[in-house]
């Protein structure tokens, strides 16, 4: 059981190890592509038309963040709190939203084609007009 345990929080950890470079880099010019924001805090950023496309964002908190028209193809965003974030018109194409907290999130317009969102809970997400085809709910 203890070592359960230590395998848990050494998996917890690992998730929390962003590039602090990196992180300075999408501040600074709302554009990473490839980035590594494990476990990152950008709550209530502004990061409308960032480019984060294939970026590492697992576990990184993103509540009230502004992604409109941000670019996150191929994005990992397993395990991601994202309570009212805004990803209206963002290409969420290929990204990975499994595990995610995505409460009252917007995907108004998004495209979610082929975006994986098994195990994430989505109650009062808004899903108009998004792409959703061959999108993984369950």
């Amino acid at each position: 059981m203890l070592r359960v345990a230590l395998i848990i929080i050494l998996f917890a950890l690992s998730l929390q190890s962003y590039d602090l470079q990196d992180l300075n880099t999408l501040l600074r010019t709302k554009s990473c592509p490839g980035c590594d924001l494990k476990g990152a805090d950008l709550k209530g950023e502004e990061l409308t038309f960032a480019d984060l496309t294939n970026a590492d964002l697992r576990g990184a908190n993103l509540e009230e963040a502004n992604l409109e028209e941000a670019n996150l193809h191929g994005a990992l965003l397993d395990s991601v709190f994202a309570n009212s974030a805004n990803f209206r018109a963002a290409d969420l194409e290929y990204a990975k939203l499994t595990r995610a907290y995505l409460w009252q999130v917007n995907f108004y317009e998004a495209n979610l084609k082929f975006t994986d969102f098994r195990g994430s809970y989505l109650e009062g997400a808004q899903f108009e007009g998004a792409k959703k085809e061959s999108a993984i709910f369950k």
